[in-house]
């Protein structure tokens, strides 16, 4: 074979796209305003290609291309790796311009949230200094579409200004929408984009093509036309057409007739059945090249096979083992340097490893393997001798010492090399994978349980197999199949532990459907029961439609716990499963049940000295009973924190961190909070655990609205207009994570936007838009409080808009939510929400009555409103959280009392007075707060009798 560079033409202009780009580039300099390209093209087409080239078509003065980052890399799976290499750029561009960053990096862990913080700043320093505008390419992207893969990227492209981002990958295959563009679109933080759909060249740059190129000088202009209609302009077809042509001649294809080919390939239109069955059979016979038993043909087969990405020495490895070299290449380096230099060989963004191209894979899996691998043994054995080489990188690994903890730390090579080697074990050695998949998914890396399962998703029995059948690996996936079935107990442990990465990551249904398989299976297994059982309810209880039977799932498991003998291990897990029955009735808003509940969960849990057990449970009761004002909440919450630094499971000490900040918020310790906060985050950004980063991100954010409304100062933050402005920009981000990778936590994150941007910003609409969709989403996932919570708050934040601009639109909007409300009122048992309606339905009850046309309707609406003010705020009281309500609630209805005579002002006091002492209602259940109460009461008076007073003189 000849000179590959003669053979094979450089970089072919694509005019059309480089203007979109160009033109995209301008109004970020113009504006400062981030945007995305996101270029879509099947495989083979050019993508890669483009992009490495893209910078030659772009000229500015003021750009800085940065070279291609190859997402689907676990190289970039760890959050901040990818500022990291941005970093490394922009210093070797302008050197020192990170430094600040860089000394940080060396004594942080490279999950650290600050190091964000660190090169967030030294970026918009060097923007200010240079004036420069950074193009940032990813590559890849459609195999990081799940939404734990993508997030390290999402991340970058929404926390950098005054960048443009081009986003190249395959369209999706599912019907759907991209969600890698549905985030761009996200309204939290929408990045302007462009998407652009890359297909082969035109005919003029087809023709050019092929006229660069050596073989041009033995063909005619009309066999040129030939080729080009033939190939349809597609790069990866011409380059192959130019081999054969090279080594074989003129294929069979050009003996058509130029008319017949221009009437059955128009260029670039849809061709008819008659047209593809040509351009099949022509790519067909291009590919006989591979049926040869060359070197380099072997060489291209093997890679169709093992496919997963190589290096230099993985590749010369596997090679050696059987092949020898060709007479024209003298060493194994100089076959590697000659292997880059085919057009279908893809050199990865690294430099350091390579794959073959996609289309050209699917076509050898289509008409070579078939014939050249019949048996199957050959695809096997190269899957084995692949993880033989995996498996000996990762030992030496393992004896390595560690050089350094930032960014290329042992830790995270030995992810690449653990994905690489259950890659291929799960096509050759399927109870080896079903073992390591095991001791890998319970480990701490979180990061890595979402690889893992998208690994094995496809392989499951239950699952639909995501391979056409014509692919290599397809045999494989059918014989995963069918030894899984084989194998319940395998299938068990392998199964339940991606139902549980299912339930987590918010595919609820996914979840259901697996483990309702699985039960058919263990019915009459009580053990296997036991825990299927527990994992179906934790999943139905996201479920629309499903959460009663969550009830049933949790009773079931009570029963056969009961059932089991004593000291046996299912015996032991009684308080587990209190708990999960106390988690089940505070979704529905029964306190006393919950309640109830986790303190049986408590005493059995000790009594079996289930330890960790213990632990969760206190961590729970702790979280329901600051929700109840109750001070034990502290004792709870630090205990279980207590036990879990001594059991060391960082997961579970990172989740009491977050209880303990949460106490600390209820109790308005916002200091304390945020820093409880801050250790829980430093864990979650260490395990990569992003469902948990989510749920921080909103607690730090309302934490500190709170902090700003209450005048309380934290840390760093002087002002409370910097500290709202900090809020901001968390709860947007946790709205971001929440969406994808907490759908649980969503809707309270939605809550806490309203607030956030309704009250602090007084963005009204933006307020009531978060509290209107939370609502939506909470009935979604049947998080029954904070369905209600953005309900009532939503018809709070109308009423609060209403009374500022008298604008009637708002009472409408919230007259036409009241029977929704009323509904979930009736039905729901959370005291604060259920008593901040009455209030509210006080307030509009008083407007009535100032507005009334006669003395008779007066005084009826007043009545009204004083039953629902009685009500009301006792209620508010017992829910503790929504305390801070009273006075704000009684200011209002002192102001409307000004508008009546002062003799109903007395009248009203003596009557809350009095109901508010009287046992019967059975809201104000102990001295104290009933004490409160009445400090409240007394202070409404005395405002009330102030602001006559003031106006009396006026």
């Amino acid at each position: 074979m000849s000179n590959q560079m003669e053979l094979f033409p450089g970089y072919i202009s694509r005019s059309p796209e480089e203007q979109s780009f160009s033109t995209l580039l301008q109004a970020v300099q113009n504006d400062g305003q981030s945007r995305a390209i996101v270029v879509y093209g099947p495989g083979g087409i050019g993508k890669t290609y483009l992009l490495r080239h893209l910078s030659e078509g772009m000229e500015s003065s003021r750009a800085i291309f940065l070279t291609p980052i190859d997402v689907d890399d676990p190289e970039y799976w760890v959050r901040g790796s990818i500022q990291y290499r941005i970093a490394q750029e922009l210093n070797d561009k302008w050197e020192d311009s990170f430094q600040p960053y860089f000394k940080f990096v060396a004594s942080s862990s490279p999950d650290s949230p600050v190091l964000s913080e660190k090169f967030i700043e030294c970026y918009q320093i060097l923007l200010n200094e240079k004036g420069c505008t950074p193009v940032i390419f990813f590559d890849t992207v459609e195999t990081v579409r799940d939404a734990a893969l993508r997030q390290p990227m999402l991340e970058v492209v929404k926390g950098l200004h005054n960048a443009l981002f081009v986003i190249a990958c395959r369209p999706t295959t599912n019907g759907k929408e991209d969600p890698i563009v549905e985030e761009l679109r996200n309204t939290h933080q929408p990045i302007p984009h462009e998407i652009i759909q890359l297909s082969g060249f035109d005919f003029d740059n087809t023709v050019l093509y092929i006229k660069q190129s050596r073989v041009a000088e033995a063909l005619s202009l009309e066999e040129i036309e030939k080729l080009a209609l033939l190939t349809g302009g597609h790069p990866l077809w011409l380059a192959l057409s130019l081999e054969y042509l090279d080594r074989e001649g003129l294929p069979p294809s050009l003996k058509i007739s130029v008319t017949d080919l221009r009437h059955k390939l128009p260029f670039n239109t849809v061709i008819d059945a008659d047209g593809e069955r040509i351009r099949e059979d022509f790519i067909r016979h291009l590919l006989t090249l591979y049926r040869e038993t060359g070197f380099w043909s072997e060489i291209f087969r093997r890679l169709a096979v093992v496919r997963y990405w190589v290096s230099k020495s993985v590749w010369i490895e596997l090679s050696s083992l059987d092949l020898s070299l060709p007479a024209d290449v003298s060493s194994w380096d100089d076959a590697w340097e000659k292997l880059l230099s085919f057009p279908w060989i893809r050199i990865r963004a690294n430099q350091k490893h390579i794959t073959l191209h996609d289309a050209l894979k699917e076509e050898i899996d289509r008409h070579i393997l078939p014939w050249h691998d019949r048996q199957y043994d050959w695809r096997r054995k190269l899957w084995e001798s692949a993880a033989t080489v995996f498996l000996k990188l990762s030992n030496e690994l393992d004896n390595k010492p560690v050089k350094s903890k930032v960014f290329s730390s042992n830790d995270r090579d030995r992810e690449q090399l653990t994905l690489a080697l259950i890659w291929y074990l799960r096509l050759c050695n399927y109870e080896e994978t079903c073992k390591r998949f095991v001791v890998y998914f319970d480990s701490d890396a979180h990061r890595l349980q979402a690889h893992l399962a998208s690994l094995i998703d496809s392989f499951l029995p239950s699952r639909p197999p995501s391979v056409p059948r014509y692919d290599s690996i397809s045999p494989s996936v059918e014989g995963f199949r069918q030894w899984l079935v084989s194998h319940p107990e395998v299938r068990y442990e392998v199964e339940r532990r991606i139902a549980r990465y299912y339930t987590n990551s918010g595919k609820s249904g996914d979840a259901d459907e697996l483990i309702s398989i699985l039960l058919d299976e263990f019915v009459n297994v009580p053990d296997r029961e036991y825990w299927l059982l527990l994992q179906r309810g934790n999943a139905r209880m996201r479920l629309s439609g499903k959460v009663q039977f969550a009830h049933q799932d949790f009773e079931r498991a009570l029963q056969l716990v009961q059932a089991s003998e004593v000291g046996s291990t299912l015996s032991k897990l009684e308080g587990k499963t209190y708990k999960e029955l106390g988690f089940y009735f505070r979704n529905v808003g029964d306190w006393d049940r919950t309640v109830r509940y986790y303190l049986n969960a408590l005493r059995a849990a000790r009594q079996a000295s289930e330890q960790k057990e213990v632990a969760s449970i206190m961590a729970n009761l702790a979280f329901v009973q600051a929700l109840q004002g109750q001070p034990a909440a502290l004792d709870y919450a630090e205990a279980a924190l207590q036990m879990r630094e001594n059991l060391g499971s960082k997961k579970e000490i990172g989740q009491s961190y977050s209880i303990l900040g949460e106490v600390f918020r209820y109790q308005r310790r916002y200091s304390d909070a945020w820093n409880n906060y801050a250790k829980a985050e430093n864990i979650f950004e260490e395990l990569g655990d992003w469902p948990w980063l989510a749920k921080i991100r909103q607690q730090q954010a309302i934490c500190l609205f709170q902090a700003a409304q209450n005048d309380q100062m934290i840390d760093s933050y002087g002002q409370a207009h910097e500290t709202l402005e900090r809020a901001r920009g968390l709860i947007i981000q946790a709205l971001d994570l929440c969406k994808e990778q907490s759908v649980r936590d969503y809707p309270s994150a939605l809550n806490r936007a309203g607030r956030i941007f309704g009250y602090g910003f007084e963005d009204y609409e933006r307020g009531l838009a978060y509290f209107s969709e939370g609502a939506d989403k909470a009935k979604d996932v049947f998080d029954n409080q904070f369905w209600l919570a953005n309900l009532i708050e939503y018809a709070e934040l109308c009423y609060y808009i209403w009374v500022r601009t008298k604008n009637s639109e708002y009472l409408d909007r919230l007259i036409e939510r009241s029977s929704e409300i009323e509904n979930l009122v009736n039905n729901l048992n959370f005291p604060d929400l259920v008593g901040r309606w009455h209030v509210m339905q006080g307030h509009l009850a008083m407007n009535n009555s100032i507005h009334s046309a006669n003395e008779n309707q007066q005084r009826s609406w007043l009545l009204h409103a004083l039953e629902h003010y009685k009500r009301g705020f006792p209620q508010i009281l017992a829910g503790s959280i929504g305390s801070s309500a009273i006075p704000e609630g009684l200011q209002s209805f002192a102001n409307a009392l000004l508008n009546l005579p002062e003799t109903v002002g007395d009248e009203v006091y003596r009557e809350l007075s009095l109901a508010w002492s009287d046992q019967q209602f059975g809201y104000v259940n102990d001295v104290s707060r009933s004490t409160t109460l009445h400090q409240h009461l007394d202070n409404f008076y005395e405002q009330l009798t102030m602001q006559r007073s003031t106006r009396n003189n006026l």
